[in-house]
């Protein structure tokens, strides 16, 4: 039987373990051929073996064939004192949990550099951070705190028909690490166009303003929270909006538009909670509101 790897990592020689002590044993005297074939397998098996300077090239594809540990979410490659200079893909590179995968593709034009942020965090699809009916109360709170422990980069806030009981602004509010909600220095506008009248501007710096055109007004869609790093202030954040609405009765459409910069007294402040307040003292009385976060 001829030497060589036997498919599930062990090596065998030509003629087997003892071969020469056999042939002693046998009288059999050195034969040429013999010598030939038994080398001849050892050297096929070298041939099979990666080398240090990378001459020999890994030749599997998939499956039984890829390069591989030998037990499942055991191995790893590289360590933190000897780590790996560049890691160079194809267009997937695949995540594996125990109960879900992330795939991260790709098909550039061009070469391409992926930055991965310092910081913990999960990659992934959008995030659910609330899900909140809006049927009671002066102020809803979407989420009380800790969203500054993970990087997002936006926030969208879906409403599915809110209203307020009244003539009063929706307000989102922000909230940072120091301060808690901020009620004030928020640069706000909502451009707001009913049928063919003139379009209308409003602007608040209570939190970022929704109109809801009357007790009667209910409003759907989304708006965007973008965040934007402050480059002098490590962990500082500054944070912008935008978003299309659409409320009934009566028909109008509005567009929303501003920015809030988070404690200018402290390099720490992160974007940490959210909520919607009134501008006045209207209730809340309808609706729901979902936060989605990406990071």
């Amino acid at each position: 039987m001829p030497g060589g790897w036997n498919g599930s990592g062990s090596f065998t020689r030509y003629y087997g373990t003892n071969t020469w002590q056999n042939d002693a044993a046998a009288g059999t005297l050195i034969v040429a051929d013999r010598h030939d074939n038994n080398d001849q397998g050892l050297a096929t098996g070298i041939d099979a073996c990666l080398t240090k300077n990378g001459e020999n090239a890994f030749t599997g594809t998939t499956g039984a064939s890829a390069f591989r540990g030998a037990i499942d979410n055991t191995s790893d490659l590289g360590s933190a004192s000897l780590r790996w200079r560049n890691l160079y893909a194809g267009t997937s590179v695949i995540f594996q949990g125990a109960t879900f995968a992330t795939t991260v593709t790709a098909a550039p034009t061009a070469n391409r550099s992926v930055v991965l942020a310092d910081l913990a965090g999960t990659m992934g699809p959008p995030q659910t951070l609330a899900d909140v009916q809006t049927t009671s109360g002066a102020t809803q709170t979407l989420v009380a705190s800790g969203m500054s422990s993970t990087p997002y980069s936006e926030i969208v806030i879906s409403f599915d028909g809110v209203s307020l009981s009244g003539t009063n602004f929706i307000l989102i509010q922000v909230a940072d690490q120091v301060s808690g909600f901020l009620t004030g220095s928020y640069l706000s506008s909502t451009a707001y166009l009913a049928n063919a009248a003139a379009v209308v501007v409003y602007n608040n710096n209570a939190g970022f303003g929704i109109a809801t055109a009357g007790a009667a007004g209910t409003v759907y869609g989304s708006v965007v929270l973008s965040r934007m790093t402050v480059a002098t202030l490590p962990g500082y954040d500054r944070w912008s909006i935008n978003g299309s609405l659409f409320v009934n009765s009566p028909t109008t459409m509005q567009t929303v538009a501003g920015q809030i910069s988070l404690t200018s007294s402290t390099p720490t402040g992160k974007l940490d909670g959210l909520r919607l307040a009134a501008s006045g003292a209207n209730t809340y009385d309808a609706g729901r509101v979902s936060v989605l976060g990406r990071i």
